[in-house]
Protein backbone atom coordinates (compact mmCIF):
# COMPACT_ATOMS: atom_id res chain seq x y z
CA UNK A 1 0.00 0.00 0.00
CA UNK A 2 1.00 3.42 -1.05
CA UNK A 3 1.62 6.08 2.01
CA UNK A 4 -0.78 8.76 1.81
CA UNK A 5 -0.22 12.24 0.94
CA UNK A 6 -0.30 13.53 4.62
CA UNK A 7 2.83 11.09 5.21
CA UNK A 8 4.94 12.11 2.26
CA UNK A 9 6.88 15.37 4.28
CA UNK A 10 7.90 18.45 2.18
CA UNK A 11 10.23 21.16 2.91
CA UNK A 12 10.41 24.87 2.25
CA UNK A 13 13.51 24.99 0.33
CA UNK A 14 16.09 22.29 -0.37
CA UNK A 15 18.58 23.74 1.89
CA UNK A 16 16.52 23.05 5.05
CA UNK A 17 15.53 19.34 3.47
CA UNK A 18 19.46 18.70 3.37
CA UNK A 19 19.25 19.54 7.00
CA UNK A 20 17.06 17.82 8.13
CA UNK A 21 18.74 14.56 6.69
CA UNK A 22 22.26 15.44 7.59
CA UNK A 23 20.37 14.89 11.28
CA UNK A 24 18.69 11.71 10.35
CA UNK A 25 21.28 9.74 8.38
CA UNK A 26 18.73 9.53 5.89
CA UNK A 27 19.07 7.31 3.04
CA UNK A 28 15.52 8.47 1.30
CA UNK A 29 13.14 10.41 1.83
CA UNK A 30 10.43 11.61 -0.19
CA UNK A 31 10.18 15.33 -2.06
CA UNK A 32 8.00 17.32 -3.76
CA UNK A 33 9.54 18.15 -7.35
CA UNK A 34 8.66 21.67 -7.03
CA UNK A 35 8.85 22.79 -3.52
CA UNK A 36 7.91 26.14 -2.32
CA UNK A 37 11.32 27.97 -3.44
CA UNK A 38 13.41 25.74 -5.29
CA UNK A 39 12.93 22.92 -8.02
CA UNK A 40 13.49 18.96 -7.94
CA UNK A 41 16.06 19.68 -9.47
CA UNK A 42 17.93 22.15 -7.07
CA UNK A 43 17.26 19.36 -4.12
CA UNK A 44 19.10 17.23 -6.20
CA UNK A 45 22.01 19.44 -6.48
CA UNK A 46 22.39 20.85 -2.95
CA UNK A 47 22.08 16.86 -2.21
CA UNK A 48 24.90 16.14 -4.52
CA UNK A 49 27.00 18.85 -3.31
CA UNK A 50 27.07 18.09 -0.15
CA UNK A 51 27.64 14.73 -0.86
CA UNK A 52 24.28 13.10 0.61
CA UNK A 53 24.68 10.09 -1.99
CA UNK A 54 21.13 8.42 -2.08
CA UNK A 55 18.73 7.01 -4.57
CA UNK A 56 16.34 10.40 -5.68
CA UNK A 57 13.07 9.27 -7.80
CA UNK A 58 11.54 12.58 -9.25
CA UNK A 59 7.69 12.32 -9.64
CA UNK A 60 5.90 15.10 -11.22
CA UNK A 61 3.03 16.06 -13.07
CA UNK A 62 4.88 19.07 -14.79
CA UNK A 63 8.09 17.20 -15.96
CA UNK A 64 9.08 17.38 -19.31
CA UNK A 65 11.83 15.43 -21.71
CA UNK A 66 14.79 18.12 -20.84
CA UNK A 67 13.80 18.33 -17.04
CA UNK A 68 14.17 14.55 -17.11
CA UNK A 69 17.41 14.20 -18.78
CA UNK A 70 18.71 16.36 -16.35
CA UNK A 71 17.53 14.68 -13.16
CA UNK A 72 18.72 11.04 -14.73
CA UNK A 73 22.19 12.75 -15.69
CA UNK A 74 22.38 14.48 -12.58
CA UNK A 75 21.84 10.61 -10.97
CA UNK A 76 18.47 10.16 -10.69
CA UNK A 77 17.27 6.54 -10.12
CA UNK A 78 14.30 7.33 -12.17
CA UNK A 79 11.56 9.96 -13.14
CA UNK A 80 7.84 9.01 -13.36
CA UNK A 81 5.71 11.24 -14.65
CA UNK A 82 2.26 11.63 -13.52
CA UNK A 83 -0.30 9.55 -13.57
CA UNK A 84 1.51 5.84 -13.12
CA UNK A 85 0.56 2.97 -11.60
CA UNK A 86 1.46 1.70 -8.32
CA UNK A 87 3.58 -1.24 -9.83
CA UNK A 88 5.58 1.29 -11.39
CA UNK A 89 6.78 3.30 -8.31
CA UNK A 90 7.27 -0.20 -6.19
CA UNK A 91 10.15 -1.07 -9.33
CA UNK A 92 11.14 2.53 -8.97
CA UNK A 93 11.79 2.13 -5.15
CA UNK A 94 13.77 -1.75 -5.63
CA UNK A 95 15.90 0.07 -8.10
CA UNK A 96 16.44 2.65 -5.62
CA UNK A 97 17.31 0.13 -2.70
CA UNK A 98 19.23 -1.42 -4.68
CA UNK A 99 21.28 0.88 -5.75
CA UNK A 100 21.71 2.19 -2.26
CA UNK A 101 22.83 -1.28 -0.65
CA UNK A 102 25.42 -1.46 -3.60
CA UNK A 103 26.75 1.97 -2.55
CA UNK A 104 27.06 1.27 1.29
CA UNK A 105 28.67 -2.36 0.16
CA UNK A 106 31.31 -0.33 -1.56
CA UNK A 107 31.09 2.13 1.52
CA UNK A 108 31.56 -0.32 3.90
CA UNK A 109 34.85 -2.09 1.90
CA UNK A 110 36.49 1.07 2.08
CA UNK A 111 37.00 1.77 5.56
Amino acid sequence: MLPSAAAWNACSDARATESRASRRHATSWPAATTIVRQSGLDLQRVLVESHHDIPVIFITGHGDIPMAVRAMKAGAVDFLPKPFDAQTLLDAIERALVKDRQRRRVNDRSV
